[in-house]
């Protein structure tokens, strides 16, 4: 996602409590030192794109159901910044676990 005058990673260092929360940066950038300053702010996760359907799927726990929905609602809100209990509510899920609903 393109963030206006400032990146994930930029973001992460602004926010700290962002580092207790499973931040996970989906990025067209694919070099190294990229994915290294992403995981020094604590990104739990960083996929690159384009990615597989397949990848991002098993890097998060959601249903099949929840995982189309939560492709759809991306699609449908491409280059706007959607908050996590948007897309979560959404996709039948809870902000604080997106899958089942448990901890």
């Amino acid at each position: 996602m393109v963030l206006p005058g400032i990146d994930g990673i930029d973001l992460m260092k602004r926010i700290p409590e962002l580092a207790e929360l499973p931040v996970g940066f989906i990025s067209g950038y694919d070099n190294d030192e990229t994915i290294a300053r992403g995981a020094r702010t604590g990104a739990a996760d960083y996929i690159v794109k384009p990615f597989s359907p397949t990848i991002a799927g098993r890097k998060v726990e959601l249903t099949a159901t929840e995982y189309y929905e939560l492709l759809r609602v991306l699609s449908q809100n491409s280059g706007r910044v959607l908050p996590t209990t948007g897309c979560c509510t959404r996709c039948g899920g809870s902000a604080a676990s997106p899958g089942n609903g448990s901890p």
